[in-house]
């Protein structure tokens, strides 16, 4: 399952779904500064990707969450870490497609 996530103004998460992502991220500069996709493991992790992700590439593309100084940084965050209210955001979503 995957769903698109952009870093906004307030620096807090969004979480759309695959067209509401496309449709809001439009410009190359966008997309490659601040936006993800998230995929909701089995295993209760969040798994942050570049934005040209598809499930093909999986193992060599998951490396993305950019940290203040735009670095990319390889990782995986256990869903409980992110925000209570951002992570039934996410779980929302997930039910509605």
């Amino acid at each position: 399952m995957w769903i698109g996530g952009r870093r906004s103004t307030d620096d807090k998460w969004r979480y759309m779904n695959g067209s509401e992502f496309n449709k809001q991220i439009t410009t190359p500069s966008q997309t490659a500064s601040y936006c993800l996709y998230v995929r909701l493991c089995k295993d209760s992790t969040v798994e942050y990707h570049d934005d040209n992700c598809d499930e093909k590439t999986t193992s060599s593309r998951l490396l993305c969450q950019y940290d203040q100084s735009k670095t990319a940084v390889a990782h995986q965050i256990p869903i409980s870490v992110i925000n209570v209210t951002e992570r039934q955001n996410m779980m929302d979503l997930m039910e509605t497609e």
